[in-house]
This record gives structure tokens, sequence and C-alpha cells, in this order.
């Protein structure tokens, strides 16, 4: 068997200036010196797998996690920060959801320049194509990867397939000419109306399949749409911090829309609040009970103070300043 052709390379150079650079320094000041251990982390798995470029996945949020020692959603967060201060590519993340850069993908041409084979993505492409050595080959994103379509009451895979399997597999390929297309046009749209309302956005192909799924199952996409905007009203009205909200992978794996189908109510104080009478009326009786307890208090000291008046009188000891 032949040894698969290797990607990644075993280092990278780092700019001295990289702490200086104003996009570190941006990040910085938003997500404190966490930011970095986030970026050097990205940038060390950029390297080691593919060589130019990462995956920007829930994977990939638990990885550097794991290394360096702190939350997904943080990882997440300083993640699109370096995108929007182009630190790695935005319109190849928007399109492709990837992580690379001009100078991500120099250094690793560098890097390779002795190898006799290198492969690279022509479409994640951002190095002039007339730049490139020789040995570099381009080949063609994966079209499924970006254009998954949807299968109508798809055959399960197993391990043991009959001839009869492959028969009905075959139909169901030839009934997605008819049905697929026109379904699948139409939730992707649904999707991407739904995608605008979100308020955290990772990784929007792996939520595209959880929606897929749940709709497959049964799911409205009224019902997705309505828990999206009770969630968002929940997080404006206890003025949630971004970190704190759900990634949109994790909102559509967990169904989290089934925790918000009805209006949030805001908590007791807050001036949206609408108090139930139980509460009221709860309310009314400790204030009575107060109040009945602070006069029967001031009348025994009245009382007292009187009995005590007139026993001094009674001994001849009231009434005199002398």
């Amino acid at each position: 068997m032949a040894r698969p052709i290797k990607t990644g390379i075993p280092y990278f150079p780092m700019d001295v200036d990289f702490l200086s650079d104003l996009k570190t320094r941006r990040l910085v000041r938003e997500y404190g010196n966490e930011a970095i251990g986030v970026i050097i982390g990205v940038l060390v798995n950029i390297y080691r797998d593919n060589g130019y470029f990462i995956q920007a996945d829930d994977d990939i949020n638990f990885i550097i996690a794991e290394e360096v020692n702190t939350q997904e959603n943080v990882v997440a967060e300083v993640i699109n920060k370096a995108v929007e201060v182009n630190f790695f590519d935005k319109k190849l993340f928007d399109t492709y959801r990837i992580l690379t850069s001009l100078g991500i993908q120099k250094r690793y041409l560098t890097a390779c320049a002795r190898r006799t084979k290198v492969e690279m993505v022509q479409e994640y492409l951002l190095v002039n194509k007339e730049d490139l050595p020789v040995n570099i080959n381009l080949v063609n994103v994966d079209i499924e990867y970006t254009e998954t379509p949807v299968t109508v009451n798809p055959i399960p895979e197993s391990v043991d397939r009959s001839t009869q399997s492959k028969v009905k597999e075959t139909k169901v390929k030839e009934s997605k000419v008819n049905n697929t297309i026109t379904l699948g046009d139409e939730v992707r749209e649904n999707f991407r109306k739904l995608w605008d309302l979100y308020p955290k956005k990772t990784n929007q192909y792996e939520s595209f399949e959880f929606y897929k799924l749940a709709i497959e199952k049964g799911t409205t996409n009224k019902e997705i749409q309505t828990g999206i905007v009770n969630y968002v009203k929940y997080l404006q009205m206890n003025k949630t911090e971004l970190r704190y909200v759900k990634t949109d992978v994790n909102f559509f794996r967990d169904k989290f829309w089934q925790n918000h189908q009805t209006e949030p109510v805001a908590k007791y104080g807050q001036k949206s609040e609408v108090i139930p009478d139980w509460m009221k009326q709860q309310e009314l009786e400790q204030a009575a009970e107060t109040s009945e307890v602070t006069e029967v208090s001031e009348e025994s000291v009245d009382a007292g103070a009187e009995a005590l008046r007139k026993r001094m009188e009674a001994l001849g000891l009231g009434g005199n300043d002398d």
C-alpha cells in the first residue's frame, strides 16, 4: 500500500511583531489574553493538519478549547472576531467555512518547497496561480460538501447490502429528479431566513443538516422560527452576553426551539413583568401582618410608659426636675 501524501508541516514560523499587530491587539482588547491562546491554537491545527486551512466547525472549537483550557463558545467568538478583523480571509470563511489567509498559504508553500507533490484546493487559493511552484497540483473543492441534496425517505446503509436494497436505492435516486430538487430549494430558502434571525452563527452547513433532520421528522418551520424569535427576546430581556448564547449548531442539534415556544416572561423586578394575582394577594397579606404588629407594639410601649409615670408619681418621684 502506498504511503499517504503528507499535507501538514511539523513546525511553522511566527512573526516577532505578532503581539503588536493591530489585528492581534483588537482581539486582545475584546477577549483578553485568552484570545492569544485561541489564535495560536488555530494556527497550530491549520499547519499540522491540512497545512494551509482548516474547517471552522464545532469539532475544531472543541479541540482548541481542550488544548488551551477554555470554553468552546469563547473559541467560536474569538474566531468570528478574527475573521471580522481580517486575521483570516472573510470571503472564504463565509463561502466555504474555512480558516486561512494569504500569509498562511505563503508560509505553507515555503515549507513544502522540497516536496515532490503538493495538492491544494484551487477554490481556497489566495496566492496567485502564476506564483505557484511546479510541485503544486490544484484540485477542485468537494461540491457534495457545500451543496448536499435533501434525500426523501432515505434508505439506511446496511452492513450486508443485498441486491434488493440496491434496486430500492436506485428507485430513490430516480425519484430525486422529481422531488428532491424542488424540496431542497424550498428547505434551503426557509433555512436561510432562519439563519438570518439567529444571533450566534458558527457553522451554517452543520446547522443546516440538523435543521433538515428536524424537518424530515415532522417539525415545522414555524415552530423553529417561533423558538428563535422567543430565544432572542429572552436574551435581550436578560441582557445576556454573546459568550453565553448557544451556538447555532447546538441550538439546532439540541432542538432548543422546543424550550421557547412561548414568549419569555421577565424576572421579578423588571419593568415588563406582569405580577400574578396570587403574588399580589400574598404581598398584601404580608403588608397587613407587618402593619398590625407595628401598631400593637406602639400601643404596648405607650401603655407601659403611662403605667411607669403613675407609679413614679405615687412614690413621689415624678414631676420634679430637682
